[in-house]
Parts: structure tokens; sequence; C-alpha cells
């Protein structure tokens, strides 16, 4: 569903099925993928708690699901993003590409976490190849939204902002989407585009705040993170 409740109710049933069979490697790691989604929303209360259970989480698909690519991946991607663990998490995601290269997801994480590296153009090849294996995939949305990131950190600001608006007409409620059109506007020079996409935000969830994304993304490029944080201010989004 997307939403704060629906992702609660998920981590209890991923959860259900680890208490059903404690050797159920994609378990755990949907178990950890759920702390990404809550994550990239801003839902997280416990920072630390979560960081601790998702590595457990992930560490645990990686081990039981060695020849599992949808383990391996969904592990690799909690790694590299909740965790900060960019290196072990890109490891994971490579051995399931390894295992299964028609696999789309795998594509998917593996692009953004190449983003994260300071590789986005080698990531918007990945999620463009993503997109092929599965034209039909109900979450496209989050592909194009990281092509949004993929051109923003290259400095391309203006074709951010149209992949991001392309976005939020997909999915008008998805917050991840609406941040990332609100920076790509600041940084473009386009503060007719940027107001409104706040305004947005604040329509979706009005609890946000600055704070919920300066440390969203776990960047490895200094000038990536300064681009970033540069774009919030811009947004005029309260501390």
């Amino acid at each position: 569903q997307g939403t704060k409740e629906g992702n609660l109710e998920a981590l209890e049933n991923f959860q259900q099925a680890i208490d059903t069979d404690q050797n159920f490697p994609s378990a755990y790691g949907m178990c950890a993928y759920c702390y990404v989604w809550q994550k990239a929303n801003g839902w997280l209360l416990d920072e630390e708690r979560a960081t601790t259970e998702t590595e457990r989480l992930a560490r645990k698909a990686a081990s039981l699901g060695a020849d599992d690519a949808i383990a391996l991946c969904q592990a690799g991607f909690a790694l590299a993003y909740v965790v900060g663990d960019l290196d072990d998490g890109m490891a994971l995601v490579d051995r399931a590409l390894v295992l299964n290269p028609n696999l789309a997801t795998a594509w998917r994480f593996s692009g953004w976490i190449r983003v994260w590296l300071g590789e986005p153009n080698l990531a918007i090849e990945q999620f463009e190849r993503a997109a092929r294996l599965s034209p039909l995939d109900p979450l496209i949305f989050i592909v194009q939204n990281r092509i949004v990131a993929a051109h923003f950190f290259a400095g391309r600001y203006e074709e951010a902002l149209s992949w991001a608006q392309k976005t939020v007409r997909l999915n008008p409620n998805y917050v991840v989407a609406i941040i990332m059109l609100a920076v790509s506007a600041a940084l473009a020079g386009r503060e007719q585009e940027m107001r409104k996409a706040i305004g947005r935000l604040q329509e979706v969830d009005p609890t946000s705040r600055m704070s919920n994304f300066k440390n969203w993304l776990p960047l490895r490029r200094p000038e990536d993170a300064a681009a970033f944080e540069k774009g919030l201010r811009l947004t005029g989004l309260t501390q």
C-alpha cells in the first residue's frame, strides 16, 4: 500500500513467516526491506534500534540465502540504505545479479546503490534495464524517481525536474518523489514548481521537516550530500 500502517502490517506478516520457518531467507530480507521503506519516508522512531535490527535481518537473509537472488538483493539494499554499508550491500546485489541477471528488482537496487556511490550515469543504464525487464511493474514510479536522483546528483537539475514531475503524476502521494521534485526545482531555479511541490508535501505529510530528509541518503561523495542539503535549504522546509 505504501502507507505507514501498511508497512507495519507487512512487517508483522513477514515476522510471522520467520516464526513459522526460521530458515526462510526471503522473509528475513523482506523484513529488512520494511525498514528501508520506513527510513525512506521518515517514519523511523528509533533510528539506532532500526539500524541494528535491519543489519541483523539482512545478514541473516544473506547467510541463509547464499543462492537466493531475491533474498540477497533485498538484504544488500537494506544493508546499503539503512545501515550505510554500501560496499557489502553492493556485493550482495551483484551476487543476486549473477544468480539471476533477469531480476528487475536487483537491477533497480543496483542502480540506486550506484547513485549513492557516485556513479549516476551507470545507475541510469541499470534503471533503464530494470524498466525493460519489467515494463508493467506497478512500482515503476520508484524506478522513475531513482532516475530523478541520478540526474540530480549528476548536476542535471532540469532533467531531474522533468522526471520528478512524471513520477509525481504516477503517484501523487509518494513522499520520496515529492521531495526530489522540490529539491530539483530549487536547484534548477524553478521557484513556482518548488513551492507547488512543498505545498503537496505538506498535504500528504504535514509532519514533514527538513530533519526528516537531512540524512536520508547514504551518499559517499561529499559534493552530493552538499547539493542535496542545499536543495533542502532552498525549499524553505522547517528544521
